[in-house]
């Protein structure tokens, strides 16, 4: 598994530096849309409101408050587990470049996050992957996150008496 994870990291850096480096041929600078703070509505790995600060338009740390679950699968059921669940995060992005047909700015980058599941079913989540900011050119100042990639999670709870690691 951390083969895994270090040839995923190396891969997704390398696209990215390849992104960076057509985006750079670009004669506009494109740093003046986005904004220093962002908040927003997450969804899929827990639903809450993330907090962005942008150091950079390249470098994001992120922070946020949601409400995740785990799934927990025994030999005769299947069972959803939920929670506060509280996460940090740093992105690194590429470049923006436009997508002139679109109207639109983008930028390409790298997320590392860190969430954690309190309560009862305590589990840490490490996730690693792939994330694409995108603008439109009619409102500079929003932004859309996407964010693809691998999750590792560490449970640390009893569960029916049987303790989950």
């Amino acid at each position: 598994m951390k083969n895994t994870f270090t040839t995923l990291f190396i891969c997704l850096l390398t696209a990215a530096s390849a992104l960076a480096q057509t985006a750079k041929d670009s004669s506009e600078n494109y740093n003046s849309y986005g904004g220093k703070v962002g908040v927003g509505i997450s969804i899929f790995d827990g639903v809450g409101i993330p907090v962005r600060f942008y150091l950079s338009p390249k470098n994001v740390l992120e922070a946020g408050f949601y409400f995740g679950a785990i799934v927990v699968i025994t030999d005769d059921q299947l069972e959803i587990l939920g929670g506060p669940l509280l996460g940090v995060g740093y992105t690194y992005f590429g470049n923006r470049f436009e997508k002139p047909k679109y109207q639109k700015i983008r930028a390409n980058g790298v997320a590392v996050r860190f969430n954690h599941l309190a309560g009862d079913y305590s589990t840490s989540m490490l996730s690693l992957g792939w994330a694409m900011e995108t603008i439109r050119k009619k409102h500079p100042q929003r932004s859309f996150i996407l964010e693809l990639g691998l999750k590792q999670t560490f449970p640390d709870f009893v569960y029916n008496g049987e303790a989950i690691k």
